[in-house]
């Protein structure tokens, strides 16, 4: 809310400084006398300071002035010639130059003064009264900053310091007193500065919009504060600012938000309210200007900043309430400055911008500030708005970038941690993002949300940053409420293609909801009219596959991987009604080109680089171009995307009947080129996946209950008998909506099992929220995102029943209205809601009714393994189905209720057990295992003094002698993979005598076998090491080194004792499996490496602080820890904390 900083005219003195601050000792003359205090405007309604209180004093010429008693003293500058004293640089700028000769032609506006630039208009005054607010702004954002001049970690003390838009110069005086040695320059086009100075504090009248002048690389720290409204092209800003930072620099840009705002929901949602009207008429007002007041809002900061070539860019906000009404003692008193500031200011902020720009008459201009100040003067509304804060660095010495980066971190997590201290969830959680990377990793995240809201309640943490709600009644405040928007970290990484957006990535709700009208004509059926006979045309193919080729007799079981059939079926459905071309899978009964199978693979890519944070590179500019999905890729979604490109390329070129697809709707509707090819593969992987996931869940749980399985049968041939359903053709979507059992069972099907799943995060809006839990208000802080878990959802008791979590269609015939209400409610968030709801719900609703009627018509099917129904695994929120093998029968009316499937568990989900790896039970082999962590150890201390000296030498000799030793570890004391030990490690029968363990021909070709595997892993061990922050371009073959040490001391035996088991790899490598020997070597050697980094960046200057050094070190250390300490003490418990079940097998 502050005015931009271009005031001018005879300046009074700046005010006090904050305590905490250091002073000038040089003096080289004294300071003009002052003069007694200058009244100021009081408030009558909130209890504010008046004017002669707050510490600014002027003397009888209008200059600055000191107090008397204060030890400062101050050379003069005179601005009016613009002289520089003696030892500072003087810049010969044509953006000065230009301006000294106007720099006093003021303009006159209903007796306030504004400066009259050739070259930049300003929007503020620059008389008394407005330079007031300006000095009342800055002492009260000093407070928010705990009393401090900044919040960038710059190095202390800089060497040069430039403020951009100085103003009255009151903050660069601040930090020249803060920092002598330092040389501070002050810009702005109005001279309204002091004339009294620090001797190091220099001020220039120059535009910041213009060239700048200075040597590239000259500041280490640049400031600006309140240019909204006064700058046409930020990103050139920026750009200038990055050019004259040297490297290791830092800038620090504070921006207010112009719209006021109020909790209080008489306020908060009267669209008529003056903080609305005020914010909408100053919004329109800069953009007729050209000259944004937006710049804080929406991560436009951020997003300049970072184009520009800044690094480490952190976005904060303050909070700022107007007058005392706040209870946090700080607040209350930045807020009573705050109302004084908005007193002093309003009248000055509206009459260029109203009267000027939107042409309104004065007396307009009079009686709209008076309603404001009316407004920000009531207590009872609770006024404030948000202060904005960007800060962000450029890479300069490896020293200076780790301190950064660690300071930002530590920083970063207090903030994130004070913001949602009030939410619980698990400890790491408040910290680190691991755990919730964790269950990204494994592919059952929604099984994890699930858990954290049933133990932690109805809004829980997941990480730092994010939270997470079961509350229907929430999640549906969340997608209505304006301010909220999707979050990037979660739908930048589903983005397919490189930096171009669909209408489910797409962040900005603006463009979403613009492409939501393009697009929904299309997926409602309105422009086309043969969306149903398209699809019964797929449907007649899928059960004429099913009846040709996978029945099963007496005599032969035929199986049929009905997932993979499903999927067959709805990428056929989806490609026909959007594309007008099917991709022929059914016909072919296969995976016509490997499409389906690039998909796959493209969803589980995208969902390891979301669980380790590396979705931004396929994004990053230049980089990402290579490394994102591309049509020429031959895996991924390349092939997926070629196939789609195509087929919209050809419909383009060939158009049909006006209304005759999807692809059809949206071309009239305006949607072409790049932006219709990638609507196009958003339908197809997205809506065919989810459809055919819902299909899938409700087939699975119809065949596992018989129960539901008869009353299903039953009503399906009741309704063909009744002539309620055709008896020689497909049943119509209307007819399917009449049978209340079917319909009841796929609810309750997609409710046990919601077809889609993932935390779907919303940003909270920068002011924050308050939302109703339970009947309680509880406050949702800006800055923060909330998703939702699907599961803890739809498996409330609170909403079900105590039995929410078992399959019973009969739930939705409650006769209570006001419970089956709140049940179909919440049931229907599962396809989204508001303006975030699926497009494709209708034509998916369609597809499952017509699906699951037709194969229980015609086919009796039950499970050939019902311990083991299926494979799925969660990727973006997305299930990849497979192995769901059912045998099926052919069936008649009359003989459909005599059969009945069989009836395995439903709830339960049956996990593969992986055993943890002991060793041999005898003496030799505990000798040599514990003999091998002294060998390895000792080796380490033998050769450290190499190791530091000739690193490459020393790493490439102990390279076989660490083989020697890992090989005759593992055959000695571990059993091979495949082998009679690795089978026979558990307890003997009753009666038997146990066979002695010896290590025979097997494990050594085992070995073998190991070690040729470990060696193939060391270039991709390399690559995560640069990943990690390992030198990328030298010190390579330190690098290639290092890891092969890390390939034999961790790799290896995993390797030897698992083989390549991918069950018991991805256990290992998910961490589910029991801690033994060989993981814990493994987990070590990690750890190990990771904290050997951490020396490396400090400033002690040792010789053996070089790479990798410590890294070796860490990795050996960690590595024989671990391994003793999973073999002796932990052996057998999970990182979870709980024995292994295959412990003693």
């Amino acid at each position: 809310m502050s005015s931009p900083k271009s005031p001018e005219g005879p300046r009074r003195g700046s005010p006090a400084k904050s305590p905490s601050l250091p002073r000038s000792p040089q003096a080289t003359e004294p300071p003009a006398p002052a003069a007694p205090p200058a009244p100021a405007a009081t408030t009558a309604e909130a209890e504010v300071p008046p004017m002669a209180e707050i510490p600014f004093e002027q003397d009888e010429n209008g200059d600055s002035g000191v107090d008397d008693d204060d030890d400062d003293t101050y050379v003069r500058i005179d601005v009016k010639t613009l002289c520089i004293e003696p030892g500072l640089t003087w810049y010969s700028a044509s953006s000065t130059a230009s301006l000294s000769e106007s720099i006093y032609d003021y303009r006159q506006i209903h007796g306030r003064t504004f400066q009259h630039s050739k070259t930049t208009e300003y929007w503020g005054p620059n008389d008394d009264r407005q330079n007031n607010g300006l000095d009342i702004s800055h002492h009260f954002i000093t407070m928010l900053l705990g009393d401090q001049l900044y919040e960038a970690p710059i190095k202390e003390p800089p060497t040069r310091v430039l403020d951009v838009g100085t103003g009255t110069g009151i903050w660069a005086i601040d930090i020249a007193d803060a920092f002598p040695s330092a040389e501070i320059i002050g810009t702005d086009i109005s001279p309204i500065q002091p004339t009294w100075v620090p001797p190091n504090c220099i001020f220039h009248i120059e535009d910041a919009q213009l060239e700048w002048t200075y040597p590239p690389e000259h500041f280490d720290f640049i400031h600006i504060r309140a240019l909204y409204g006064s700058v046409s092209d930020w990103g050139e800003l920026y750009k200038q600012a990055f050019t004259a930072m040297m490297p290791g620099g830092w800038i620090e840009d504070f921006e207010f938000n112009i719209t006021l705002m109020s909790d209080v929901p008489e306020v908060r949602d009267d669209p008529k309210h003056i903080f609305k009207r005020w914010s909408d008429v100053f919004t329109e007002a800069g953009e007729r200007m050209g000259r944004t007041l937006l710049i804080g809002t929406g991560g436009r900061m951020r997003r300049l900043m970072q184009e520009a070539g800044f690094v480490n860019v952190v976005e904060k906000n303050y909070k700022v309430p107007s007058g005392k009404w706040s209870s946090d003692p700080v607040l209350k008193e930045v807020g009573a400055y705050n109302l004084a500031f908005l007193d002093e200011s309003l009248e000055g902020f509206a009459l260029f911008m109203l009267k000027e720009i939107m042409d309104w008459d004065y007396i307009e201009v009079q009686v709209f500030v008076s309603e404001m100040r009316k407004a920000i003067n009531n207590p009872k509304i609770r006024p404030y708005y948000i202060l904005m804060e960007g800060i962000a660095g450029i890479p300069g010495s490896v020293l200076l970038l780790a301190g950064g980066l660690i300071s930002f971190f530590v920083v970063g997590r207090i903030v994130t941690y004070a913001r949602l201290r009030s939410f619980k969830g698990p400890f790491l959680s408040n910290f680190t993002n691991l755990p919730h990377r964790k269950a990204l990793f494994q592919q059952r995240c929604q099984e994890w949300y699930g858990e954290i809201c049933e133990k932690y309640g109805p809004i829980a943490r997941i990480a730092p940053n994010v939270l997470i709600t079961s509350d229907p009644d929430v999640w549906i405040h969340v997608n209505n409420k304006p301010g909220y928007k999707r979050s990037e970290w979660y739908y930048t990484a589903c983005r397919i293609e490189y930096r171009r957006d669909n209408v489910f990535t797409q962040t900005d709700n603006k463009k979403h909801e613009a492409r939501r009208k393009q697009m929904a004509p299309g997926y409602s059926g309105r422009e086309n009219p043969d969306l149903e006979r398209s699809i019964d045309e797929r449907l007649h193919e899928f059960i004429d596959l099913i009846r040709s080729k996978y029945v099963s007799t007496s005599d032969n079981i035929v199986p049929v991987d009905m997932a993979r059939k499903v999927q067959f079926f709805t990428l056929d459905v989806i490609s026909g009604v959007g594309l007008g071309k099917t991709f022929g899978m059914l016909q072919s009964d296969s995976d016509v080109e490997n499409y389906l199978q690039s998909s796959e693979e493209g969803l589980h890519i995208a969902n390891f680089g979301l669980a380790f944070s590396l979705s931004w590179i396929t994004q990053a500019r230049f980089l990402g171009k290579f490394i994102a999905p591309s049509p020429d890729d031959s895996k991924g979604f390349g092939r997926m995307m070629a196939t789609c490109f195509r087929y919209v390329n050809e419909r383009v070129a060939n158009p049909t009947d006006k209304r005759s697809d999807m692809l059809a709707s949206f071309i009239r509707h305006g949607i072409s080129g790049d932006e219709l090819r990638s609507e196009a593969l958003e339908q197809i992987v997205a809506g065919s996946d989810t459809t055919a996931t819902g299909i899938r869940c409700t087939l699975l749980h119809i065949i596992t209950n018989p129960r539901v399985y008869a009353k299903l049968q039953k009503e399906i041939d009741e309704a063909i008998r009744d002539g309620k359903a055709p008896q020689d053709d497909l049943i119509t979507h209307s007819q399917a909506k009449q049978l209340p059992y079917l319909q009841a069972t796929i609810r309750e099907a997609m409710r046990v099992w919601p077809p889609v799943a993932n935390v779907f995060s919303r940003d909270i809006p920068p002011e924050g929220d308050t939302v109703k839990v339970k009947g309680e208000d509880v406050f949702l802080p800006g800055g923060a995102c909330i998703g939702y878990s699907a599961l803890a959802m739809h498996h409330s008791t609170e909403i079900y029943g105590p039995d929410a979590k078992a399959f019973r269609p009969e739930r939705w015939f409650e006769e209570d209205k006001d419970k089956l209400a709140l049940m179909l409610r919440t049931n229907e968030l599962i396809f989204g809601h508001g303006k975030f709801q699926c497009l494709g719900k209708a034509v998916a609703q369609i597809e499952i009714g017509k699906v699951v009627f037709e194969i229980f018509r015609n086919f009796d099917m039950a499970l050939i393994n019902p311990t083991k129904p299926w494979v799925a695994l969660n990727s973006l929120g997305l299930f990849t189905i497979s192995d769901m093998n059912a045998p099926v029968d052919t069936i008649t009316m009359s003989s459909a209720l005599a059969k009945a499937p069989p009836a395995p568990a439903t709830d339960s989900k049956p996990k593969a057990t992986v055993a943890a790896v002991p060793t041999f039970d005898n003496a030799l082999s505990k000798g040599i295992a514990f003999g091998r962590v002294a060998v390895l150890l000792g080796l380490l201390a033998a050769q450290f003094n190499d190791l530091v000296a000739e690193p490459v030498l020393t790493l490439q000799s102990a390279l076989p002698v660490v083989a020697v030793v890992q090989v005759a570890y593992a055959v000695l004391c571990l059993p091979a993979a495949g082998s009679q030990q690795a089978k026979a490690a558990k307890k003997a029968r009753p009666g038997e005598k146990k066979k002695p363990e010896q290590a025979g021909t097997s494990s050594v070709v085992t070995a073998f076998l190991a070690l040729v595997l470990s060696t193939i892993a060391t270039p991709v061990i390399h690559a995560l090491f640069i990943l990690f922050g390992a030198p990328f371009l030298d010190h390579i073959t330190h690098t290639f080194l290092c890891a092969a040490h890390f390939s034999l001391l961790g790799i290896f035996p995993v390797i030897y004792a698992r083989g390549v088991d991918s069950q018991a790899l991805i256990a290992v490598a998910g961490l589910s499996a029991p801690l033994d020997e060989t993981l814990g070597g493994l987990l070590g050697a990690v750890l190990g490496a990771w904290l050997g980094a951490v020396p490396i960046p400090l400033d002690w200057d040792r010789e053996w602080q070089k790479w990798p050094v410590t890294i070796v070190c860490g990795m050996y250390a960690g590595s024989c820890l671990g391994s003793w300490l999973s073999g002796v003490v932990f052996f057998g418990k999970r990182l979870g904390g709980t024995a292994s079940a295959a412990k003693d097998e």
